[in-house]
C-alpha cells in the first residue's frame, strides 16, 4: 500500500460519522475501491493514485446533511442509490465492473440488511498493463473494457502528426470491438498487448487468440475452433516486426500440459499449418518480452531465458536447420537463474534488457553480454547490473555468451506501479527509464550510459530519434561562455540549414548521465501529477493521461460519468533538473529539440516562475540558480517574451527579486524597441508603469507609438492610445501624442503615413475623443 500522503481522502466530510464502511480489492490487486458512512465511493490506484470519486457529487447536493429543498428533492430523484449508500460491493470477472449492492432505506440494526437494497453494476475501463505489462502497452496508452479495447490517437505518439502544436481536445480514444464471435466464446480477455508503432493489437481470452490491424480495421480470427480450444496464452502476447510470438500452454486431455512458443505471420490465417515456428519449453512461461532482436521468457523455473529472433519472411528466403525451412527462428543464446533474488515467480510483473547506450532495443551479443536487467517485483523497479568479467575468461571474445554472469542487485525505485524504457532519443537524452508511482513519474535519463558523449555524436543517434533533433547554433565553445546578458538567441545569426551541421560544429561533451549505481535513485527526476499517466508524447514534451469527472442530469435523475484526457508539460522538469547540477550545454542542447514547438515558450515561462517562486525568500547567492536560468533563457529568441510574461503574472512584490537577476526592465523595453519587438514592448510598458513616474512612462510610450506608426501597425496603436488614456489623468500626455501623429502625418515627412489612410484618421480620432473627456 501506498503511504499516507499518497492515500488522501476523496471526501470532504471525512468524519467518524463517516467512516469507510467497505473496502473491495480488484481481484488482480491493482485497485481498491471504498464506500463510505455517508454515501458515495472511491477507487484509488495500488499506491494511492485517487483514480474516480462521488466527490463532485457533494458540490451539486451539497452534501446530505446540508442539502437545501432543491438539492434534497434532487437527492431524492437519484437513481444512482450507490451516491446515497453503499452496503457493500465486490469486483466481477475481469475486473471490469464494480458490483455494487446500495441501500436507502435502513434497519433498526446495523448488522442486518437494509430494507430497500438495490444491485448496481459500474463499468469501468482498465489499464492493459494490469494484465499484461510490457513496454509498448505503457508506452502506447492500450486501455481494455469489458467488450472494447480504447486506443491512444489511433497508433500514438502523434507518428503521422508532425506539427509543432497540440490540442488535448481533438485528442480521441479509438474505440475497437471484440469481435462478437471470439468474445462470446472466451470471455474475458485476459491479455492484451499492442505493436510497437501502434499499428497492431492482439488478444487472448480462455482459449485460443485474435489480432486487430488499426489500419484495415479488421481482425483475425481462428478458422478452425478446434485449433483455437487446443491452446490457451499463458504468459503474454508480444509484437516483433510483422511476428506475432504467442507463450501458449498446449491443452492435452489424455496426457499432461505442455508448453511452446508460438510465432505467427500478421499477414497470414490464423491457423497450424501457417505458424512459423515453434519453441517447446520443458516448463510453464510466466512471462515474455520482447526487446529488440530479442525474445525474453520467464518460466516458473524461476529463469529468464533469452532467444534470438530471426526473421526471413520480409527477404523471400527460409532459414536452413537441420535440413528444415524455417521461415522463422528462435536460437537460444542465454540462460539466467533468478533464484535468490525473485522469491515467488508470480510476482514478476515485468522483465526488460537495458543497455546504456540502446535503451531495449538490443541487436547484438555484445549487447546481451553488457545489458542490465529490469525487474518489476511487488511493487519494486529493480536493477541487475552485471559484474565485470574475469580476466581469464574469453568466451566474449570467441562470439558466444557466458553462460554464468554474476549481476549486482539495485533498487531504483519503490511503489512502482508500472514503468517502461523510452526506446527513442531526444537530442542528448540517449536513453530514459519511466516509472509511475502513486503521485508522479520518476525519470531516469542517460542510465549507466558511460564515458561524456561528444555533442557531435548526437547527429548520428543509434535511435531514432523524435523529432529530428532542431538547429543549434555553435556557440556552446566553453562551459564559460554560455551566454551574454540579453544578446538572445536569434542575435548569434542564422541557423543553418542541416540539423546536424550545427551540432557537428559544436565543441564540448555531454555529461548528463547517470553512471554510479549507487546514486540512480537519487539522481532521478520527480514529476508530480494530479492524474494518472497513460501515454507519454516524447517529441511533444507531453505527458497525457486521463481525468475523471461526474456529470448529474435532473431530467434522468443519474450521473454520468466523463473520462477527459489531460496533458501535462514536463520540459521544465527536466531543465530545472539540468540546470540545478549545473548542466547549462545539455539543458540549452536538449530544449533545443523542442524550441520549434509553439508552446515552447510557455514551457520556458513554467521553468522561469517556478524558480522564482522557489528561491522567493533567498538571496542571489551561491546556491540560487535564478541567474543561471537567465542566462540559459538568454539562448533563444523567446527570452524577452518569457520574462515579461512571467513578471505580468507574478506578484508584484516578487518583480525587485527577479529583476536583480534580469536586468532593469527599462533595458529590457529598450531592447525590444531596438529589435522591432513592439508587442512585448508594449508588455514592458505595464512593468514600467508600475515601477516608474507617469512622465517617463509617456514618453516611453509615444516613443512605441512612433514605432507603432513606422511599421503601420495601426491596431498597436489603438491599445496604446486606450493605455495612455488610463494612466494619464490630465490628458497632457495624451495631447503630446496626439501632436506627435499630426506631426507625423506630414505629408512633406517622406517616413510619415498618408494622411488619408483611413486607419490613421481613427487613431487621430479616438486620441481626440479620450482627450476631450
Amino acid at each position: 500500500m501506498g503511504g499516507t500522503d499518497a492515500w488522501a481522502s476523496s471526501t470532504r466530510n471525512t468524519t467518524p460519522e463517516n467512516s469507510v464502511i467497505s473496502l473491495a480489492w480488484t481481484l488482480d490487486g491493482y485497485a481498491i475501491s471504498a464506500s463510505f458512512q455517508n454515501g458515495g465511493l472511491a477507487v484509488w490506484s495500488v499506491y494511492g493514485n485517487l483514480l474516480c470519486s462521488t466527490n463532485e457529487m457533494e458540490d451539486i447536493f451539497g452534501g446530505q446533511r446540508d442539502a437545501g429543498k432543491e438539492n434534497l428533492k434532487r437527492l431524492d430523484n437519484l437513481q444512482d442509490t450507490y451516491i446515497k449508500n453503499v452496503h457493500s460491493m465486490f469486483w466481477g470477472l475481469g475486473n471490469h465492473q464494480l458490483f455494487v449492492l446500495s441501500n436507502v432505506g435502513r434497519t433498526a440494526k446495523k448488522e442486518s440488511l437494509p430494507t430497500d437494497i438495490s444491485l448496481l453494476v459500474l463499468p469501468f475501463v482498465k489499464s492493459a498493463t494490469t494484465s499484461y505489462h510490457t513496454s509498448d502497452n505503457a508506452r502506447r496508452g492500450l486501455l481494455q473494457m469489458d467488450d472494447r479495447l480504447l486506443l491512444y490517437n489511433s497508433g500514438g505518439d502523434f507518428q503521422d502528426n508532425n506539427t509543432t502544436t497540440i490540442d488535448p481536445d481533438t485528442v480521441a480514444w479509438t474505440h475497437i470491438m471484440y469481435p462478437t464471435m471470439y468474445i462470446t466464446e472466451h470471455w474475458p480477455i485476459q491479455f492484451a498487448s499492442s505493436s510497437g508503432d501502434g499499428k497492431f493489437i492482439a488478444i487472448a481470452g480462455k482459449r485460443g487468440l485474435a489480432h486487430y490491424n488499426t489500419i484495415s480495421g479488421r481482425w483475425k480470427l481462428f478458422g478452425n475452433q478446434q485449433q483455437e480450444q487446443h491452446f490457451l496464452v499463458r504468459g503474454g502476447l508480444a509484437w516483433y516486426k510483422h511476428i506475432l510470438v504467442a507463450a501458449c500452454q498446449i491443452v492435452h486431455p489424455a496426457r499432461e500440459n505442455a508448453y511452446e512458443i508460438h510465432l505467427y505471420a500478421r499477414d497470414t490465417n490464423l491457423d497450424n499449418t501457417q505458424i512459423l515456428h515453434t519453441e517447446v519449453l520443458q516448463h510453464a512461461p510466466v512471462y515474455i518480452n520482447i526487446c529488440g532482436s530479442y525474445l525474453l521468457v520467464y518460466t516458473t523455473e524461476n529463469t529468464l531465458t533469452i532467444y534470438s529472433i530471426y526473421d526471413n519472411t520480409e527477404n523471400g528466403s527460409a532459414a536452413n536447420v537441420n535440413g528444415v525451412e524455417y521461415a522463422a527462428q528462435l536460437e537460444m543464446v542465454r540462460q539466467v537463474s533468478l533464484i535468490g533474488i525473485v522469491a515467488r515467480v508470480a510476482r514478476v510483473r515485468s522483465i526488460s534488457l537495458f543497455n546504456g547506450y540502446v535503451g531495449d532495443q538490443l541487436t547484438t551479443i555484445d549487447d546481451i553480454v553488457s545489458a542490465n536487467i529490469i525487474l518489476l517485483v511487488d511493487g519494486k523497479l529493480l536493477m541487475l547490473i552485471p559484474r565485470a568479467p574475469d580476466d581469464d575468461d574469453d568466451s566474449d571474445l570467441m562470439g558466444s555468451v557466458p553462460p554464468q554472469i554474476r549481476y549486482e542487485l539495485h533498487v531504483l525505485a519503490d511503489k512502482i506501479e508500472y514503468y517502461w524504457v523510452g526506446r527513442r532519443s531526444v537530442a542528448n537524452m540517449s536513453t530514459s527509464l519511466w516509472a509511475v508511482t502513486g503521485c508522479g513519474i520518476k525519470i531516469f535519463a542517460n542510465l549507466l550510459r558511460g564515458d561524456d558523449y561528444s555533442f557531435r555524436s548526437f547527429a548520428n543517434d543509434t535511435i531514432d530519434s523524435e523529432p529530428s533533433t532542431p538547429t543549434t547554433p555553435g556557440f556552446l565553445t566553453s562551459r564559460i561562455s554560455i551566454g551574454r546578458p540579453y544578446s538572445l538567441g536569434y542575435h548569434i545569426g542564422p541557423e543553418p540549414t542541416s540539423p546536424s551541421a550545427s551540432i557537428i560544429g559544436m565543441d564540448g561533451y555531454s555529461h548528463w548521465q547517470t553512471d554510479n549505481p549507487k546514486q540512480l535513485a537519487e539522481d532521478a527526476i520527480y514529476i508530480p501529477l494530479d492524474f494518472y499517466p497513460h501515454s507519454v508524447l516524447l517529441e511533444k514534451g507531453i505527458i497525457a493521461g486521463i481525468e475523471q469527472s461526474m456529470v448529474f442530469k435532473d431530467s434522468l435523475g443519474f450521473s454520468i460519468f466523463k473520462m477527459s484526457t489531460k496533458t501535462l508539460l514536463f520540459l521544465h522538469h527536466i531543465l530545472r533538473h539540468l540546470l540545478k547540477r549545473g548542466l547549462e550545454e545539455d539543458a540549452v542542447v536538449f530544449a533545443r529539440a523542442y524550441e520549434k514547438l509553439v508552446y515552447f515558450g510557455h514551457a520556458l515561462e513554467i521553468l522561469l516562475h517556478t524558480i522564482l517562486e522557489e528561491e522567493t525568500d533567498k538571496r542571489l547567492g551561491e546556491d540560487a540558480i535564478l541567474p543561471l536560468v537567465i542566462k540559459f533563457l538568454d539562448h533563444f529568441p523567446h527570452a524577452l517574451d518569457v520574462i515579461v510574461s512571467c513578471a505580468r503574472k507574478t506578484e508584484v512584490a516578487l518583480w525587485d527579486h527577479l529583476f536583480s537577476a534580469v536586468g532593469k526592465p527599462k533595458d529590457l523595453f529598450e531592447l525590444c524597441l531596438a529589435d522591432g519587438r513592439l508587442r512585448t514592448a508594449t508588455s514592458y510598458l505595464i512593468i514600467l508603469q508600475t515601477m516608474q513616474p507617469l512622465a517617463v512612462g509617456g514618453k516611453d510610450t509615444i516613443r512605441l507609438l512612433q514605432k507603432a506608426m513606422d511599421e503601420n501597425d495601426y491596431d498597436l496603436c489603438k491599445e496604446l492610445v486606450r493605455f495612455l488614456s488610463s494612466i494619464d489623468s490630465t490628458g497632457k500626455t495624451l495631447q503630446q501624442a496626439l501632436q506627435v501623429i499630426k506631426l507625423r502625418m506630414d505629408n512633406g515627412d517622406p517616413s510619415s503615413p498618408h494622411s488619408d489612410d483611413a486607419q490613421v484618421e481613427k487613431v487621430v480620432q479616438s486620441m481626440e475623443n479620450l482627450n476631450n473627456l
